[in-house]
């Protein structure tokens, strides 16, 4: 992993996770920090990074929208160049109900965040990796 110095890297993230981000600017690559509604935590974790001496970013996108996600990766791409290593961790249960409780609503809205939105980040980002 100490080959990372100026490789840029994507994360995306329902919520800020700190220990990715981290440990990839730990390793010298620029980071992009995926987030949804959890601004202030992004840029938290985008400032430690900062002070790791890389370069850090934000990008805000409701993993739902596909425009949103592509206007994330373009927002990565012109600030780094490209993008080198992408990791889809964005995903949410949304709510908890019994089995026999999921309706279809229910269940198409968990796929759409946890694996579409997987196909949305990967397609938008192929070009760049």
């Amino acid at each position: 992993m100490h080959d990372l110095k100026g490789k840029s890297v994507l994360i995306s993230a329902q919520a800020p996770v700190s220990l990715p981000p981290r440990a990839f600017g730990c390793y010298g690559a620029n980071v992009a920090a995926h987030y949804n509604s959890s601004k202030e935590q992004a840029e938290e974790v985008a400032q430690d990074i900062r002070v790791l001496g890389v370069s850090a970013i934000t990008v805000a996108a409701d993993v739902r929208d596909s425009q949103a996600i592509d206007a994330a990766i373009a927002q990565t791409i012109e600030a780094f160049g490209k993008i080198g290593v992408l990791i889809n961790k964005a995903g949410s249960l949304v709510k908890r109900k019994p089995l026999a409780q999921v309706t279809d609503e229910l269940f198409d809205e968990v796929l759409h965040i946890n694996a579409r939105s997987v196909v949305a980040f990967t397609c938008a980002a192929l070009p760049s990796l």
